[in-house]
């Protein structure tokens, strides 16, 4: 059996060079680790995925769907991204009969690998639930990588790979708003979609969020960020499929007693209202300044939550809610948004500053969305 090591990059599959492998680790895409190496890294994600060949080989099965497990005649990692708290890589696996690829996530410091550990179990929950949006978990796993001459523990996450979506980011247009979307297109190139196409991302991510949330408890998947790469899209003629990649958290925003009836407004609300805020919040080119996200597109994530709202069978309660906040003015709506500051402010404080810099301009913004979605759209 083989195992190449490349690097994915816009122009296509790059050698990992020796002296590529003597480089630190990336912690994040422009610092790197003090003792790990990329070697290390590669070195620890060859041997774990080596020693499972007849889970990869019964995975092989079921996704080509092949009569018997295929004999695993070759594997290609590749370096796919480094973010602040996890690190991507895909896994192709190759058989006589076809090939298939997967993902592996990685975590180094102790919190993360306890976060990715979670999470792996949460994913899996969730999908049990019936979230099919959100990716597969085949297996995860602490390996120890060779670091300056001990092992250094990491854990891994093997899971679904999806094929043709790829991460998106904001971008300005031309008269200087953020209102267009460059998708990160690492087959194709980056290209800018549509504005119609990233109408729907948004309209999309609203919608598969609202689906996660749970009407009793109140609980959602949370936190979340576009700046992470957190949704992915699939583009291409016009069409448009989205996805959610991870789930941090599953919990309420806020405590609101001992469950209740189904979608009871005030944990909706407030559910609600988060969303419209942080659906807004990206970095621009993914690695350059917060910003919030136009007006047009924030039209397009109401109309996602309240589309989530009327799949599950809650479309009086839609109505409810956009004739109760369509006749709030910004003043009010901010009163009802005054219990959720206090949790800006324990999370990011860039993304905190600019939503307090910002919340006049959202409040007004988000009034006239509802508006509009009051009056039919119009």
């Amino acid at each position: 059996m083989t195992i190449t090591c490349l690097f994915a990059t816009p122009d296509g599959d790059a050698p990992v060079r020796p002296q590529d492998r003597q480089q630190p680790f990336l912690l994040d895409p422009s610092s790197g680790h003090p003792v790990l190496t990329l070697g290390d890294y590669l070195d620890a994600l060859a041997g774990l995925v080596s020693s499972q060949q007849a889970l990869l080989a019964g995975l092989l099965q079921r996704q080509l769907g092949l009569a018997a497990a295929p004999e695993v005649t070759g594997l290609v990692i590749r370096s796919e991204k480094h973010g602040a708290c996890a690190h991507i890589a895909s896994l192709e696996v190759i058989c006589p009969a076809g090939a298939a690829r997967f993902c592996l996530t990685t975590a180094v410091a102790v919190a993360d690998r306890e976060a990715l550990a979670a999470e792996a179990e949460r994913l899996s929950a969730l999908r049990r639930r019936g979230l099919a949006f959100l990716p597969r978990v085949h297996a995860w796993q602490e390996v120890l990588a060779p670091a300056a001459g001990h092992g250094m523990p990491l854990l891994v996450m093997l899971g679904e790979w999806l094929a043709g979506f790829h991460e998106w980011h904001l971008a300005l247009g031309p008269d200087g708003r953020a209102d267009r979307l460059c998708l990160w297109d690492m087959e194709q190139g980056h290209r800018l979609l549509s504005p119609a196409a990233g109408d729907q991302v948004f309209r999309q991510a609203a919608r598969l969020l609202t689906l996660a949330y749970d009407p009793v408890t109140g609980c959602q998947i949370t936190p979340w960020h576009h700046a992470a790469g957190d949704f992915i899209v699939q583009e291409a003629e016009g069409r448009v499929a989205v996805r959610l990649i991870t789930a941090r958290g599953y919990q309420p925003l806020l405590e609101y007693g001992q469950p209740g009836e189904p979608w009871a407004f005030i944990p909706l609300v407030s559910f609600f209202l988060d969303l419209m805020t942080r659906i807004r919040l990206d970095r621009l080119d993914g690695v350059g300044r917060l910003v919030l996200a136009d007006r047009r597109l924030l039209a397009a994530a109401l109309d996602g939550f309240l589309a989530a709202l009327a799949e599950r069978g809650a479309g009086a309660t839609a109505g409810q809610l956009v004739a109760l906040l369509a006749g709030c003015q910004p003043p009010e709506l901010a009163q009802l948004h005054a219990p959720l500051d206090a949790l800006g402010q324990e999370g990011d404080p860039e993304e905190w500053q600019l939503v307090a810099r910002g919340r006049q301009q959202h409040l007004a913004d988000l009034a006239w969305c509802l508006q509009r979605a009051g009056q039919g759209g119009r």
